[in-house]
Parts: C-alpha cells; structure tokens; sequence
C-alpha cells in the first residue's frame, strides 16, 4: 500500500510539472493539402510545412516562412 501511495505521489507530481499547449490544425483531403503546399504560393517562398497523412486524409501541422536553428535555449 505504502509503494501505491509513492507511486501516485510520483505521477501526480509529474503531471503538474507539464504544460500542454494546443494549436489548430487544417485538416482536409490529401488531394487538396497537396495543392496547397506544392501550389503557386508556396512556390517562390521559403520555409518550411509539415503535414500528417493517413490514408486520403492530410493535416497541416507547423509551416513557417522563416525559421532559424536556436542554439541559445537553455533549458534548466
């Protein structure tokens, strides 16, 4: 019982420490996220698009214009 009680203490106290952020997504038929990212738009910029597909389905997840690495976080 006294190993349950730590073991809940643990998980409880881990659950705190995380922060859930969320975003919308797009979401649409394959086809047409393709069209989107691959159409005249996207052609003459730069940057980056991230996209989960199953299926016929697609999901626009993250795209940016402009990015650059950062090397400067520290994470205590």
């Amino acid at each position: 019982m006294k190993k349950i009680l730590i073991a809940l203490t643990l998980m409880a106290g881990l659950a705190n420490a995380q922060t859930v952020f969320q975003k919308p997504v797009l979401c649409a038929d394959l086809k047409e996220i393709i069209k989107t990212v691959t159409g005249p738009e996207h052609k003459e910029k730069t940057g980056w698009t991230i996209v989960e597909y199953r299926n016929e389905w697609g999901c626009i997840i993250g795209a940016s214009e402009k990015s650059e690495l950062a090397t400067n976080v520290k994470i205590e």
